[in-house]
């Protein structure tokens, strides 16, 4: 009888992913596109593992290396394109010029070149995706502070989905040098793959889980200079924008979005209230959302749930983390106070 092959069913769930991802149009399309690649060559690459193992097709042996090497470039991109100092256009021609270069040696008559390449390519992308995780919430201007977790959590995915194709590709290259069996190393490459792309998946579903469970993470401080003029008068504007305009009430707020309503660089505007304030943009709004909540539960009625939806917190325990750390008590425990 004959049976769907399990990397077959990963292309599947890489399918639905980016089904969804289109959907998702908060983030921006360079972003999308990034993450679009990069689920459809990991649904190509699991397409053609099963076409190896299940059907003995050889021809998908020489052309999973030329989608594989999509994988780090287009995750990359996505993420790149979170940031707030993101180049376009000009990021894009110089990846790609660099990843047709690598095809193009990929195609010499060289033995294991495409294993190498893929190593090496491999290599120079997990170091730039892990840099991304010594960012603050502030560097991802396009994500919203309630989706960081997420986030945080797709790119340790990614970071060790890159990890485990550099470790199956390294076995899989010795493999071929010491024992010279092609048939061996073809089966180890395919059963490598479907292992690699199974993880993968199962820690996009459990890490995002496990993480949102537990506090945000907190940039590390770091010494930064003395405030300027120019620093001051733009967190004076910006307080003044989100005083008249409520805008922190919204929870899909953006460092990006406060940046173009103050027509500054969203870089400039981090910058600034680190300098003057000593703390991220984020807690910066969070600021707002509190005392707006101390008011709320000082003089109106309304449940402390809505209270925290109204102020634009979408996670209690976010909530309660944050109103802890600016007042010293819990919401319910101030309300009682102030109703004493």
């Amino acid at each position: 009888m004959l049976s769907i092959p399990i990397s077959w069913l990963i292309s599947i769930l890489a399918l639905i992913a980016a089904a969804m991802l289109v959907q998702a149009s908060a983030l921006p399309k360079q972003a999308r596109a990034g993450f679009l690649g990069f689920l459809s060559a990991l649904a190509m690459v699991g397409l053609l593992i099963g076409l190896r193992l299940q059907f003995g097709w050889s021809g998908a042996a020489r052309v999973q290396p030329f989608v594989a090497i999509l994988l780090g470039p287009t995750a990359y991109l996505g993420f790149r394109a979170l940031v707030q100092d993101d180049e376009g256009l000009l990021v894009l021609r110089r990846h790609a010029a660099a990843m047709l270069v690598a095809m193009a040696f990929m195609l010499l008559p060289v033995p294991y070149a495409p294993d190498v390449i893929i190593l090496v390519y491999a290599c120079t992308y997990l170091f730039l995706l892990t840099r991304f995780l010594r960012y603050d919430s502030d560097r991802f201007a396009h994500v919203p502070d309630p989706s960081m977790l997420l986030v945080r959590a797709a790119l340790i995915a990614v970071v060790m989905l890159l990890g485990l194709v550099i470790l199956a590709d390294g076995l899989i290259t010795i493999a071929a040098l010491t024992m010279g069996d092609a048939r061996v190393a073809q089966v180890l490459s395919g059963a490598s793959g479907a292992l690699a792309a199974f993880i993968f998946l199962a820690l996009l579903v459990a890490i995002p889980l496990v993480l949102n469970s537990t506090r945000p993470i907190v940039a590390e401080q770091t010494d930064t200079p003395p405030a300027t003029e120019e620093d001051r008068a733009l967190v004076s504007r910006l307080d003044s924008m989100l005083t008249e305009s409520g805008l922190y009430r919204d929870s899909n707020l953006t460092l990006a979005r406060i940046a173009r309503r103050l027509g500054q660089p969203a870089r400039d505007v981090s910058g600034a209230v680190n300098r003057v304030t000593g703390q991220n943009v984020s807690r910066h709004i969070n600021g707002f959302r509190v005392r707006h909540a101390q008011h709320l539960l000082e003089t109106g009625d309304l449940p402390v749930t809505e209270v925290m939806l109204d102020c634009g917190f979408i996670s209690k325990s976010s909530f309660n983390a944050e109103f802890r750390r600016i007042t010293g008590a819990t919401p319910t425990a101030y309300r009682a106070s102030t109703r004493g």
